[in-house]
């Protein structure tokens, strides 16, 4: 949250909110962080209502393999799946994809952030959007210069836009996450991010 410049950024994890976080954290933006979800700060706080909401989302498919080699092939993240039942680390792909899909563990009741579904962070409990500016990761820069132009913050915006945690193509393990996911995972995973 920004009450300097009035405006609120949701982060949905594994939907570049660390390259976000560095840009609005340049300057003097005077940015605070929360961990109350958005319906209940706008909630508990109506007059944050006037202030201009945005965030990011990526496409479910990416967002899973991203969590998958993050999260759970990654030895220096051991914590989720330490602290979650049916994950153990080097797990494959499909039995990871099996858990979030068809245990308890991938219910947005239940459900880490890495894999929740997107909506429910930027949405009232009947799922209507509470963001006036939606950016998708695979158009990033663009959507986010702006959304800086709407804020009238022009002038923060980097000249090089940076990409954290980015995996290029160059990478020798550069992934097409379309590779991970055979048509019935395609349509499985599609039934449970229906609205995202």
């Amino acid at each position: 949250i920004s009450h300097k410049h009035r405006f609120i950024y949701v982060e949905i994890p594994k939907a570049a909110s660390r390259t976000i976080l560095r840009v609005l954290r340049r300057g003097d933006l005077e940015i605070h962080s929360t961990t109350t979800r958005l319906s209940e700060l706008l909630r508990s706080e109506p007059e944050l209502m006037s202030y201009y909401r945005f965030s990011a989302v990526r496409n479910p498919w990416s967002r899973l393999v991203s969590t998958w080699k993050n999260k759970v092939l990654d030895p220096k993240n051991p914590q989720i799946v330490k602290n979650t039942r049916g994950l153990y680390k080097g797990m494959k792909f499909t039995d990871f994809l099996e858990e979030i899909l068809n245990s308890p563990i991938g219910n947005d009741l239940f459900a880490d952030r890495h894999w929740k579904s997107q909506y429910t962070f930027i949405s009232d409990d009947d799922g209507n959007p509470l963001v006036d500016s939606i950016c998708r990761m695979e158009n990033l820069e663009e959507d986010m210069n702006q959304i800086f132009e709407r804020i009238g913050l022009l002038e923060f915006f980097p000249e090089e836009f940076p990409r954290l945690n980015a995996t290029r193509e160059k990478d020798e393990d550069y992934f097409s996450y379309r590779e991970f996911f055979s048509p019935e995972q395609k349509n499985l995973v599609s039934r449970r991010y229906s609205t995202d």
